[in-house]
């Protein structure tokens, strides 16, 4: 767990706003990397202790972690895209009120002149 968090922060270090997107997408990033580098590294665990024949070379512990990870990490990814999708259309609907809102000021304005040239 330790080395997740040192190789989390050091991921962290290396995310530019502009390009990764918000801070959340960066965070599903790094998790779906060390979900994947757990997979490899409790497969190669495996592989060895059938090799040797050696059960108790088998690390029940980070198997666990990463099984415990693989049904976990779906939820999180699956609530941060959700976050992500509901914030898009929340600003795609501010921008589209707000260019609503500036055209009826604007139809506002040209009938108030319209009317104050004809006389109505």
């Amino acid at each position: 767990m330790g080395i997740d968090a040192i190789i989390g922060l050091i991921h962290g270090l290396f995310y530019k706003e502009g390009e990764d997107g918000t801070r959340r997408m960066c965070e599903v990033l790094t998790r779906k990397i060390l979900l994947i580098s757990g997979a490899i590294a409790s497969a190669s665990n495996i592989v060895e202790a059938c090799i040797l024949r050696n059960p108790k070379a088998l690390d029940i512990g980070g198997l666990l972690v990463t099984a415990s990870k693989l049904f976990t990490m779906p939820g999180f990814i699956l609530n941060v895209k959700r976050e992500f999708i509901e914030n898009k259309i929340y600003q795609s609907l501010e921008s589209e009120l707000a260019a609503i809102e500036q055209n009826q000021d604007s139809l506002l304005d040209f009938e108030f002149t319209h009317r104050a040239i004809i006389g109505g």
